[in-house]
């Protein structure tokens, strides 16, 4: 419950490109102590399923010094190339648009839709040029960019703040702070800068999602309406919720009557799942740390590709990623109705 990230969920679209020849290259990246797939997949912008498909892997299970392909790029001849898209099942005309980096009024320009409607099996230009001579115009260079330094963003030290409690809010530990900030003692003071290794949480980060029935999209658009609300022991509105509050309240604002259950609650009348889906739960343990309260002791609404929002005790509703250290360590399991 430490952790700040705010995320919107976008739904991953398939392109369509013609070609007459092809060439691919690979990068590979050797697995480390502390990895997981998903880790993985969002640290090289890719999705679970992208890492299994790439290396034929069966399970999510991995190994140190093991190899993973963690990027194929094709290029085609740009003669070839096709600026026809069939609109699938699922897709919105702003989804296309971001697909193929065009902006919406151009989409609707060139296809002369008056609204953003479209139908599955309908044909639209995606691009402004319909066909290139052969030789008139080469394939974009495709170039590898050099290895990144490990990154890091700014914090400026609040009242009432402490080490401890910023490195369970970025989800780092107190060393990776005193080491990025040569710190000799957990000693701070207000006003105080510090580096917090790793990235910055941002007002949007996009997660890749594969595509979900609408009242899961309604759900999560829902909940995301409540990002910053305050946390509040024993709520269940907009005054303020606590984590379980947050549940019954979003499901019932997206039409999903729920009764008002504790964390524990909600964990009896769901069951365990393998295959999390975006609106399944996301249940913790142990969570408090006088340890009054052990068992099951919070919960959030999954969103897929490791993140989940939820009425965090110190942040109020926020989104979080599962792959840091204090989630791991807190995760119990992934449950639905």
């Amino acid at each position: 419950m430490k952790r700040k990230l705010i995320s919107i969920v976008t739904i991953t679209l398939l392109s369509s490109t013609i070609a007459t020849s092809t060439y691919a290259s690979s990068t590979t990246y050797t697995v480390k102590q502390g990895d997981t797939l998903s880790s993985i997949a969002i640290k090289h912008k890719l999705t679970i399923k992208d890492l299994l498909t790439l290396n034929k892997l069966k399970s999510d299970k991995i190994f140190i010094n093991q190899k993973l392909v963690v990027s194929k790029k094709t290029a085609t001849p740009a003669e070839k190339k096709s600026t026809i898209y069939k609109v699938k099942k699922g897709d919105s005309l702003s989804g296309i648009a971001k697909k193929y980096k065009v902006s919406l009024t151009n989409l609707k320009k060139w296809n002369k839709l008056k609204n953003d409607r479209i139908y599955a099996g309908q044909k639209l230009k995606v691009s402004s040029i319909s066909t290139t001579k052969a030789g008139s115009k080469k394939p974009a260079k495709v170039t590898t960019p050099a290895p990144k330094k490990e990154k890091s963003f700014e914090y400026t030290v609040k009242d009432g703040d402490t080490l401890s409690l910023i490195s369970k809010q970025y989800g780092v530990s107190i060393n990776q702070i005193k080491k990025f900030n040569q710190l000799d003692t957990d000693q701070i003071k207000i006003g105080q800068k510090l580096l917090i290794p790793g990235e910055k949480p941002v007002k949007s980060v996009p997660i890749s999602t594969p595509s979900v029935p609408i009242e899961v999209e309604q759900l999560i658009i829902e909940a995301n309406k409540y990002l910053g609300v305050q946390y509040l022991w024993g709520g269940s509105t907009t005054e303020g919720f606590d984590c379980s509050g947050f549940i019954y309240y979003v499901f019932n604002q997206a039409g999903t009557p729920l009764s008002r259950l504790s964390s524990e609650g909600y964990f009896k009348m769901t069951t365990v799942t393998d295959h999390p889906m975006p609106g399944d739960f996301v249940f913790f343990s142990n969570t408090y740390e006088s340890n009054y309260i052990e068992g099951i002791s919070h919960l959030g609404i999954y969103l897929g590709e490791g993140y989940f929002i939820h009425a965090d005790t110190t942040n109020g509703v926020i989104i979080s990623n599962l792959n840091t250290s204090y989630y791991q360590n807190h995760f119990h399991s992934f449950r639905k109705f």
